[in-house]
């Protein structure tokens, strides 16, 4: 019997694949923990929600597989400043919390990070590049470079960047806009002083710690104070309202409320404040109101600065379905990964969506007209009659709401500075607030913003063998996201909001172009009532159209383009910034601390619109 050669093993497809990022994070957290002095020190990339730091443990930033030499040495900086600040910071000198103030005590910690940076890599030529990088990326992201006047930059970012300047003269990126020679200039000669002598004994701690506790006592105006409004006197104070007014207030509160509010308004009020509490809304330190804004401070762009505005071209512009952008193995896997995340986010946020509803349903159901001269007798005035009869008898009229005439469009930046927590929550507040509005038979358009490459793509290639003609404009190729058409049930758009996930889809925004499209989507619906809700957690950001025109060049656009929404008042639009200011640019806004309020603030946001008359 002859014996059969055996037959050998198939190759496995798998053997020899690797990311090709594993080499760069293994060096990455080679080099974090040799700088740190601690072998055995955890690192870690999140791919999901932030997690809670431990003395043991390091969270890097998500990094995708492939990444540009630039990405490279942001990442490199951001592990380099973790690693330099474990090493000088020595935990048994903080004094963080010796400051009670939240403000003064984030301007300390930012100072005494720049501290750790510049001392620990005085003699590391190649880790300054990579926190140069790291701090470019920084101010470039905080929008530094349109930062006008002192109220534009915060404290903490203005006194780190006021420290760096004066340990390492020069060392500052070309991205510092007039704010910060504001904050210099505004200091006293004697605060000046006090920021020289930190500079100096920045290789002493706890020297340093102290010093900065004198530089503050110096200050003439603490921090944020500063903006704190004056003292109301007495003509400024309002009359206290009398009790035959509060009735009278009380009465034509009542008119066109639905019938079934007695009902539910004690539940409701008890369910707000426990929702409230959930998300984080009753900790807003004083001065951060959460009210829209109705004024902004910066002058108004005018109609020939919107005309103004050019693209070098359009021929590489995409406007694409969600479901086109990935395949549907991906699309589901991704949206699997979006309902993990947001596991512990849902149930807060589902109390609220079935508050609107129940809102929305009552107001389609029937609503009432009081204190008619003829109708049904209103029942509820009838102790007014037996206390006096002199009183004429009141009727209401129950009349049909064409609430039902009405399309929301909400228009979700997709910029790389979302990546993480806020770009999840978005998803599911597009999610929550689809499946409420059409229970509801309210329209509802779900769309997205950023660019299909960075620093510019073919537009910038077509630009640089065109010999780089001036001001060319908007230098990108810009990628609008359909992830739910108005007429496409919810059931059709679910995995959609799975791609906002996606690794490499988010990138720059560019939000005058993105909000004009949104707007002329709008314009072309037949419903009466039309709402456009932006979310956005910066101003407008593209390297290779700022590297050829002026900074504020997408700026100037945006606002124009803002100004002619708002004018033409055929579309009510709202804004809602996650740790960025965007009252600045929309009347109707406001501005949240971080991404898990975001679903509170957008579903009390619609309760505050749909339950005006």
């Amino acid at each position: 019997m002859s014996s059969q050669p055996p037959t050998p093993p198939k190759p496995d497809p798998e053997l020899g694949k690797r990311d090709s990022g594993d080499g760069f994070r293994r060096a990455t957290k080679a080099t974090l923990r040799a700088m740190a002095g601690d072998p055995h020190l955890a690192v870690t990339f999140l791919e999901g929600p932030p997690q809670e730091e431990s003395q043991g443990t390091v969270h890097l930033p998500y990094m995708p597989r492939h990444v540009t030499s630039q990405e490279e040495a942001e990442m490199r900086g951001v592990a380099d400043a973790e690693a330099l600040f474990r090493k000088h910071h020595d935990l048994r000198l903080d004094i963080s919390s010796r400051i009670p103030d939240p403000t003064r005590r984030a301007t300390f910690e930012a100072m005494e990070q720049a501290r750790c940076e510049v001392y620990g890599a005085r003699m590391m030529r190649g880790v300054q590049e990579n926190l140069a990088a790291r701090l470019q990326r920084k101010c470039f992201m905080q929008g530094t470079m349109r930062m006008q006047e002192k109220a534009d930059m915060p404290a903490p970012l203005a006194f780190e960047l006021l420290l760096r300047d004066a340990m390492m003269p020069g060392s500052l990126p070309r991205l510092i806009g007039p704010a910060l020679s504001a904050w210099r200039d505004s200091l006293s000669p004697v605060a000046q002083e006090k920021l020289r002598h930190l500079a100096a004994i920045r290789d002493d701690q706890a020297a340093f710690s102290e010093s900065f506790l004198e530089l503050f006592a110096t200050l003439d105006t603490p921090d944020h104070a500063q903006d704190a409004p004056p003292p109301a006197t007495q003509e400024d104070a309002e009359p206290a309202p009398s009790p035959d007014d509060a009735d009278d207030a009380g009465g034509e509160a009542s008119q066109d409320e639905p019938s079934e509010k007695a009902e539910s308004e004690g539940d409701e009020a008890d369910e707000e404040g426990e929702m409230e509490g959930e998300l984080g809304r009753d900790d807003a330190p004083p001065g951060d109101d959460p009210s829209p804004t109705m004024s902004r401070g910066d002058p108004e762009p005018s109609e020939a600065e919107a005309a103004s505005y050019r693209i070098f071209t359009t021929e590489y512009d995409e406007e694409a379905n969600a479901a086109d952008l990935c395949d549907p193995e991906e699309l589901a896997h991704l949206r699997h990964l979006l309902d993990q995340q947001l596991s512990g986010t849902q149930s807060v946020v589902a109390r609220l969506a079935h508050k609107l509803q129940r809102r929305l349903m009552t107001k389609q159901q029937r609503s009432w007209q009081f204190d008619q001269e003829e109708g049904l007798l209103d029942a509820t005035r009838l102790p007014r009659i037996v206390i006096n009869p002199a009183t004429p008898l009141s009727f209401k009229i129950e009349h049909e709401s064409a609430f039902k005439d009405t399309i929301v469009t909400l228009l979700i930046d997709n910029s790389g500075s979302m990546r993480g927590r806020p770009i999840s929550v978005a998803a599911l507040c597009s999610d929550i607030l689809a499946r409420t509005l059409e229970r509801c038979h309210v329209k509802t358009e779900l769309l997205g913003f950023t660019t299909r490459t960075w620093k510019g793509g073919k537009s910038r290639q077509d630009w640089l063998e065109q010999g780089r003609p001036e001001n060319p404009g908007r230098l990108n190729d810009t990628r609008h996201i359909i992830y739910k058409n108005a007429d496409s049930p919810y059931r059709r758009a679910r995995l959609n909001l799975g791609l906002m996930l996606k690794e490499g889809l988010l990138k720059e925004n560019i939000d005058g172009e993105a909000l004009l499209w949104a707007w002329q989507r709008l314009l072309k619906r037949h419903e009466k009532r039309r709402i456009l809700l932006v979310i956005s957690d910066g101003a407008p950001v593209d390297d290779s159209t700022f590297s050829a025109n002026n900074h504020a060049y997408l700026e100037e656009h945006l606002r124009a383009v803002i100004r002619k929404i708002e004018s033409q008042k055929s579309v009510e639009l709202l804004a809602i910034g996650i740790g960025h200011d965007v009252t600045r640019y929309y009347r109707n806004s406001i501005t949240i601390r971080s991404a898990d309020e975001l679903g509170g603030t957008v579903l009390k946001k619609l309760l505050d619109l749909f339950g005006e008359d």
